[in-house]
């Protein structure tokens, strides 16, 4: 039998996870799907990234869930993935205004987030 959760680093981690790409996937999907917002610039390549990195988090969950050693290998991808988008996010925001003013501000909360995700799950492997 696998194991599951041993510490509260990790449990905490995995619920934050859950908690971060679920409204993520309402969100992305329903704009996939061709409810985008109204007035706002909609970057079609970033709600597919979005979608993809949220279905990856699920995947990233699991290995928390079942303590792999490959768990925080696979979290800092996410983190990673997060901050190379935010870059380009700030610089095209700053440089000619075409990325809306939300979606910057979202990826820089997800990029903060999967940084405290990181730590939480460094917290789990020292504690094992």
């Amino acid at each position: 039998m696998e194991k599951i959760i041993q510490n509260k680093f990790n449990k905490i981690a995995f619920i934050t996870i859950l908690l971060s790409a679920i409204p993520t996937l309402k969100e992305g999907i329903s704009v996939i799907l061709g409810n985008e917002p109204e007035g706002m610039i909609v970057l079609h390549w970033l709600v597919y990234y979005n979608v993809i990195m949220a279905f990856y988090s699920f995947f990233v969950a699991y290995l928390l869930w079942v303590q792999s050693s490959n768990r925080l290998k696979m979290a800092s991808i996410v983190f990673l993935g997060h901050l190379l988008v935010f870059s380009f996010l700030l610089f095209t925001y700053f440089s000619n205004g075409m990325v809306a003013q939300k979606s910057v501000l979202a990826m820089a909360f997800r990029s903060t987030l999967w940084a405290i995700i990181l730590r939480l799950i460094q917290k789990g492997f020292s504690k094992n």
